[in-house]
Order: C-alpha cells, then sequence, then structure tokens
C-alpha cells in the first residue's frame, strides 16, 4: 500500500434526461472535497446525452 487515499468511484447510471446528467457532473465537481473516479453507464440514451458523455 502506498500510504496515499485512493479516489472513491462513483457509478452513475443514466438514461436520456441530458439536462439532470449535466446537473449530476457539475455539482459533483463543484461540491465534492475528495478525490473520486466519475463513471457515467448510459443505458441506450440518445445522442444529445450520447454526445455530452462521450465528450
Amino acid at each position: 500500500m502506498t500510504g496515499g487515499i485512493k479516489p472513491v468511484d462513483i457509478i452513475v447510471p443514466c438514461l436520456n434526461n441530458l439536462q439532470y446528467t449535466r446537473k449530476c457532473y457539475e455539482r459533483l465537481k463543484k461540491n465534492t472535497q475528495i478525490s473520486f473516479k466519475l463513471t457515467f453507464v448510459d443505458n441506450g440514451s440518445r445522442l444529445p446525452t450520447q454526445n455530452y458523455l462521450k465528450n
């Protein structure tokens, strides 16, 4: 063990609703005080949400 604190994994399922997906990401980035690795699991969203998640 290196002694460093490992980042927390946060896994968020999503299906369409780009507005809430974007808010979730922005709020986690703004309000989380610890190191984290964020993974969105897309369950077949339409193009706007797919494109956002790719970037």
